[in-house]
């Protein structure tokens, strides 16, 4: 949905996208004077901050009716729109989080805020909804780390040097070919619902078998993030054995010995 323009003096010369920024940033300085014991409440009250910047920020950036408005805000500021494959959440993360000087003449990002731009591409690519970020950011594990240094490296990893030029688009197809060895077909377990059409088996191995236990559905977007993920890791096989090796196991094609 867009924001209907304020009337008001103050708000006269706001778009909406400009208004969405600005009831932002005055929610998160609220946040700032709550935050009175940080060891209690200092990562939720931040956890939160992440997942309301995520919902206003695809509100901003999503919605067709705001994408004019978009467009002037981060031309005001001296922000570009962002090209090829470069992290579409980078100039809104960079809206919301920088500030004017006391003239408005004066847009100042806020660099430490930049990476909130790999948490909102994670959160995207991995069909996170926006009400359950912070259920998300409580759970990311990778290695040693946890919670959003976690999710930062994790978005690094399968958007990094690696995959570099390879937008979303060409993941998914990768990580959708039914022609790759890793790809197997078998008849429909009685315990997956004749009805879903994406999931996930949970299984467990015994021997050289696996014991399927229950099924999972999965909407279509968490399905498909699931697949550029799986292209991600595929295509980054860029550095070790070529682009055209990798482009022809990320397609299925036979690779010369």
């Amino acid at each position: 949905m867009s924001i209907e323009n304020n009337t008001t003096t103050e708000t006269l010369a706001l778009n909406p996208v400009e208004l969405l920024v600005q009831d932002f940033q005055g929610r998160m300085a609220s946040d700032e004077t709550t935050m009175q014991d940080f060891q209690i409440k200092g990562w939720e009250v931040v956890w939160n901050q992440v997942q309301e910047a995520y919902r206003v920020s695809r509100l901003i950036i999503l919605d067709d009716e705001n994408k004019a408005f978009y467009k002037a805000a981060l031309e005001k500021a001296g922000l570009k729109l962002p090209s090829g494959t470069a992290n579409q959440w980078l100039p809104v993360t960079k809206l919301l989080f920088g500030k004017w000087n006391v003239l408005n003449s004066i847009f100042t990002p806020d660099r430490s805020a930049e990476k909130y731009a790999n948490y909102f591409r994670y959160f995207e690519l991995n069909g996170v909804p926006a009400d359950e970020v912070v259920d998300t950011i409580r759970g990311a594990v990778h290695g040693d780390l946890r919670y959003l240094k976690a999710i930062e490296k994790m978005d690094r990893e399968d958007n990094g040097v690696a995959t570099k030029g390879f937008t979303p688009e060409a993941k998914l197809k990768a990580g959708l070919n039914r022609n790759a060895p890793d790809v197997f077909k078998i008849a429909k377990p009685a315990l997956v619902d004749s009805s879903t059409e994406y999931g996930v088996l949970v299984f467990e191995r015994d021997g050289d078998d696996i014991v399927i236990i229950t099924s999972e559905e999965l909407t279509k977007d968490a399905f498909e993030a699931k697949a550029r993920k799986r292209g991600a890791s595929l295509l980054s096989k860029v550095n070790d054995l070529g682009k055209d090796i990798a482009l022809k196991l990320a397609l299925g094609e036979k690779v010369a010995a």
